[in-house]
């Protein structure tokens, strides 16, 4: 669990440097989906089962990530109750988190277009600004796998 919280906050402090960009707070209130897809496929990448669940924060929409039986959220600053716990770690069947369904995983994060019709995700392949907020939020987080993958994947 420490690798994954060691991903998880490099993940949180990159989110918090971008939300401006996108007209948001850092308390990442509205990022929930972007960051819970790069956390998912990251460690999915490093061999984590894990899964990327869209749902309910109570009554509020919202996204996380599921490994091992707990919740990891990384967006929950938005609420009041963790507005001074930048990541969250719950046992997966807490009482305000309300799993809907699972996104599924693709190849790429390019792969993810349209899947919530989600503002931030509206058409990843085709407007260059989202895909220039995943990138970023991925770039250099996570296990020397991934440089090995985009250099390869880039040749």
């Amino acid at each position: 669990m420490e690798t994954i919280l060691e991903i998880a906050t490099q993940l949180r402090k990159r989110a918090e440097t971008i939300a401006p960009e996108l007209y948001l707070d850092t308390d990442l209130g509205g990022m929930c989906v972007m960051c819970s897809i790069v956390l998912g496929h990251i460690l999915k990448s490093l061999d984590f089962d894990c899964k990327i669940v869209e749902g309910t924060y109570k009554i509020d929409y919202h996204c996380w990530v599921v490994f091992d039986k707990f919740i990891i959220d990384i967006t929950a600053t938005q609420f009041p109750e963790f507005k001074n716990t930048p990541i969250t770690i719950l046992p997966s069947g807490h009482h305000s988190y309300n799993r809907e369904r699972e996104i599924p995983f693709h190849k790429n994060l390019s792969g993810y277009i349209d899947y919530l019709s989600c503002q931030y995700f509206y058409s990843i392949e085709g407007m260059c600004h989202e895909k220039k907020v995943l990138s970023k939020l991925r770039r250099g987080i996570g296990h020397e796998r991934h440089k090995n993958k985009r250099s390869t994947a880039s040749k």
